[in-house]
């Protein structure tokens, strides 16, 4: 029997679902467009697409939420509303106000929201957690994320775009995959300690850079994000008592280097459809009451990551290092 999976939002990132969703068996993948007339775009194209009243009427089983950041909570409470188990792409939302209430929705309701934070399928961050133990434990951690905004889109001016928007955009919500795998891998931090770079040189009003600080593990992690490097790179390594391991996402590698011997280099074979697939599998099976992996972020994951941000914001500005507060009391 065929279900029917909704996804809200056909900007880039939403078109990649409803592309990955069609080549799944017995998934029914409808978009649906903010703008209404876009509908007849999409179907011209040969894509199934409806408003969203007539997409509810469809009897959906499941949803991706891919609007804009700023949508991503009154889109998910009216899809909960509908009777839908969510996968909301990343950040969960702008800051953690409202996001208290979104989860009394979801528990009243007894359907699930998850976070797409799509690195986690990621097979070069897969071994480089597989290969973790064998570095013995780790006291510090790593992770950059840098590249140039004016290059990521030629022909658009990055000034016009989400990631220029004060209350959407800035590194902290749009490089938020970076907290969220640290997170995931070595541990929630209590606190943070953060310094946030103005976007006045790209002549955006979101922050063009963090550099952020945290215990957690019993390591120290330290995370750069940017706007500002010509030279892309995407990369975390990992010191520990035997040893060191890179995951570097540009050059699609992992390298472990032990004390005791030379360093092996693993190539990784990745396809962003492949991860996303891979994604979007196991959250149609987790709404099928199937037990979810590991590696699907779920809504806890997703607001915890958010309020990281909110500590990195309180901490720029206090100069010092902030709790990360229970969303949950917001």
């Amino acid at each position: 029997m065929s279900r029917v999976v909704l996804v809200l939002g056909t900007g880039s990132i939403g078109m990649r679902h409803l592309t990955v969703l069609s080549g799944l068996e017995g998934i029914v993948p409808v978009a649906v467009p903010v703008r209404p007339a876009k509908v007849a775009t999409l179907r011209a194209e040969g894509r199934q697409a409806a408003p969203l009243d007539d997409a509810l009427a469809m009897s959906p089983v499941a949803a991706i939420v891919a609007t804009d950041t700023g949508r991503h909570v009154a889109d998910t409470t009216t899809l909960l509303r509908h009777g839908c188990h969510v996968l909301t792409e990343k950040p969960l939302s702008p800051t953690t106000d409202g996001l208290a209430e979104l989860a009394r929705l979801r528990h009243e309701r007894q359907r699930s929201v998850f976070v797409a934070c799509c690195l986690r399928f990621h097979p070069g961050l897969r071994r480089f957690k597989d290969e973790l133990g064998s570095i013995g434990p780790v006291h510090h951690v790593r992770i950059e994320c840098q590249s140039h905004l004016p290059d990521w889109r030629p022909g658009v001016d990055h000034r016009t775009t989400y990631a220029a928007r004060a209350d959407e955009g800035g590194v902290l919500r749009d490089l938020i995959h970076e907290i969220d795998y640290a997170s995931w891998i070595f541990g929630r931090p209590a606190s943070v300690l953060a310094t946030l770079t103005p976007g006045d040189s790209l002549g955006i009003a979101s922050e063009a850079a963090a550099d952020l600080m945290w215990q957690a593990g019993g390591a120290t992690i330290v995370i750069r994000l940017d706007y500002l490097t010509r030279e892309s790179r995407r990369r975390m390594t990992a010191f520990g008592r035997n040893g060191e391991i890179t995951w570097d996402a540009i050059a699609n590698t992992v390298s472990v280097k032990m004390h005791s011997e030379g360093a092996r280099v693993y190539d990784v074979v990745f396809d962003r459809n492949s991860m996303m697939r891979a994604q979007a599998q196991t959250f149609l099976a987790a709404a099928a009451d199937a037990a979810a992996d590991d590696a699907l972020a779920t809504f806890d994951d997703g607001a915890f990551a958010v309020a990281v941000c909110d500590a990195a914001r309180t901490s720029a500005s206090s100069r010092r290092s902030e709790p990360v507060a229970d969303w949950r009391t917001k």
